[in-house]
């Protein structure tokens, strides 16, 4: 019965479709989430979210899955993106991204939150909570017993910029993590975490006699170090120092521990090895504290893949895909793996590091350049009728070079529609972009006539952007102007869409520029607003009379000549060369 209701239901002869509202699958997943089944509650509650896109509850639910899967940044963009909406769950969004800062250890930013629920609802639903948690945070000693010592550590200057560091290695920016972690390490000395990081930042650089160097002196310090001795044994193993590298790696191959960070790198150290079968017993430990880590699945994919288990290394990649549908690198990953199930010859090694292999790269990179030169609607319509482009660029974004970050981003942004927005608006949300970049996305988000305020992350914190694209006119620019462009701007979007949007701006800047020596008078940003959209459409093809507009607007025939007359005028020159 379960398989004649999963696709088709039968009525009296007739076929119908299966298709249930939102809250069918919310229900569903409310269930699954309920016996822990998280997977399925995500799967269950990202189709309601796709049925009913406004349902803010579903939201919250998928919002509630992704902090108990310790996917705390991808919950957090959800909350702060509903907060945008509006007050009524408010409260709700302060709470989970309380929650979810904990499990990032950012306490300062958790206790932030968590005052502001109090602030915005003191009886609210989760004030007991609140207020317990508020206890923790504010109080040394029971922090120390909530969190113990270690954790307290976290909210130091030092570890901060080490955890930075860190994060910079993981991003492939290689020497900017060595910079910031020989600062840590050489005020820090005790630090050995830190400088078992600067000499795999040293290692990956190719610096191997400081790399070398480096690990040596932490186990002077301390000989039982597990992670100076990962580094040395792949450090020696690299240089072809076989015999030295050998009593390292046998000592590896049965070493036992429970620490999920030691784990990780013993693992990860092992797999560059060569030594599957030992990884995959050390990575099987690591997956029972980080069931639904992406970079876990995939090292646990490529030992099962060497190991000959082609199904399983599958399904382990296809568990990656279960949790981002959208995650071109394990879709590769879980297609090479069916490929040799099929019956084909398997690569003699896969990528341990969560990317795919350079020959993948390259062809992705060949196929965006030609994507790029693409006439308009012919990238138009890869855009808007196929996943491939969009999640292309989705993989682009991620890499650490930023000239093919700004790339993608302008190439996203000229193509214009929801997609576009969603990508920029998702990208500003990521913090492990460069600020800089994030700037620049904001003009590109205004250019589409994108909603305002922009929500990012900025300099570590979160800030709402709202763009002025006359900014470096100061306040001599008449406010009209400024009215004029903003009314323009949601007028023209409702109707026209984006790519007449970017135009209309587009010709008032040109307009405004050619003001400087003296403003045209406005007396009606209305009319102004008309006549621009006027233009812009019939610079496009688009068929629209003076009369609609003038109803639309709420203004008069009369108006909106004087002010076509006068920007005609001034853009005669420009819409010439652009015929």
């Amino acid at each position: 019965m379960i398989k004649r209701l999963n696709r088709k239901k039968y009525e009296g002869g007739k076929v119908l479709p299966f298709d249930q509202t939102g809250d069918f699958y919310h229900r569903r997943g409310s269930k699954r989430l309920d016996n822990s089944e998280y997977l399925e509650a995500l799967a269950f509650y990202r189709r309601a979210v796709e049925k009913e896109p406004t349902n803010v509850e579903y939201h919250l639910a998928m919002a509630e899955v992704y902090t108990v899967m310790n996917y705390f940044e991808e919950s957090n963009k959800i909350l702060l993106v509903l907060m945008t909406g509006g007050d009524s769950f408010t409260t709700e969004c302060y709470f989970g991204m309380g929650c979810n800062y904990i499990g990032l250890q950012e306490y300062d930013k958790a206790l932030e939150s968590f005052r502001r629920y109090i602030q915005t609802d003191p009886d609210g639903e989760f004030s007991d909570e609140v207020y317990d948690v508020l206890d923790v945070l504010q109080e040394p000693d029971l922090f120390r017993e909530a969190f113990g010592d270690t954790m307290a550590l976290e909210r130091t200057a030092a570890y901060q910029s080490a955890a930075k560091g860190k994060r910079l290695l993981d991003s492939g920016e290689t020497a900017k993590a060595i910079k910031m972690l020989e600062k840590v390490a050489e005020k820090n000395p005790d630090l050995h975490f830190v400088r078992n990081n600067l000499a795999l930042a040293y290692y990956v650089n190719r610096q191997m006699d400081k790399a070398v160097q480096t690990a040596l002196s932490v186990l002077e310090d301390d000989p039982g170090d597990l992670l100076a001795k990962c580094n040395l044994a792949l450090f020696y193993f690299d240089k072809g120092e076989h015999e030295l590298a050998a009593p390292y790696i046998e000592m590896l191959k049965g070493a036992q521990t429970d620490e999920p960070e030691e784990l990780s790198r013993l693992s990860m150290t092992l797999l560059e090895l060569g030594l599957y079968e030992n990884a995959c017993a050390q990575i099987k430990k690591l997956l029972k504290e980080r069931p639904y880590d992406q970079k876990t699945l995939h090292q646990y994919g490529v030992c099962l893949y060497h190991m000959g288990k082609y199904r399983q290394a599958e399904d382990a990649w296809g568990r990656i895909l279960r949790i981002e549908p959208r995650n071109t690198i394990a879709k590769y990953y879980k297609n090479e793996a069916h490929r040799v199930c099929e019956g084909g010859a398997p690569q003699k090694e896969l990528h341990a590091h969560f990317q795919v292999p350079y020959e993948e790269l390259l062809r992705r990179i060949q196929y965006l350049n030609r994507c790029v030169k693409l006439r308009q609607e012919e990238a138009q319509a890869l855009w808007e009728n196929g996943d491939e482009l969009y999640d292309t660029l989705l993989w682009g974004l991620e890499l650490t070079d930023n000239t093919i970050k700004r790339a993608m981003l302008s190439f996203a942004a000229g193509l214009g529609g929801e997609r576009s927005e969603r990508l920029l608006r998702d990208f500003i949300l990521r913090r492990n972009h460069p600020d800089e970049i994030k700037r620049e996305a904001f003009a590109m988000l205004k250019r589409m006539g994108a909603g305002e305020p922009y929500i990012a992350y900025m300099g570590k914190n979160i800030v709402e952007v709202r763009v002025n694209i006359f900014e470096g006119y100061g306040d001599e620019l008449p406010k009209e102007y400024k009215q004029t462009i903003e009314i323009a701007i949601r007028m023209i979007r409702e109707i026209h869409g984006d790519e007449c949007v970017r135009l209309a701006i587009s010709l008032w800047e040109k307009f405004v520029a050619k003001q400087k020596k003296g403003y045209t008078q406005i007396r009606s940003a209305h009319s102004w607003a008309a006549a621009l959209e006027y233009i812009a459409c019939r610079h496009m093809g688009i068929q629209v009379s003076k009369a609609q507009l003038c109803y639309r607007y709420e203004t008069s025939i009369g108006r909106v000549n004087s002010a076509y007359n006068k920007l005609e005028a001034a853009l005669r020159d420009q819409l010439k060369d652009d015929e």
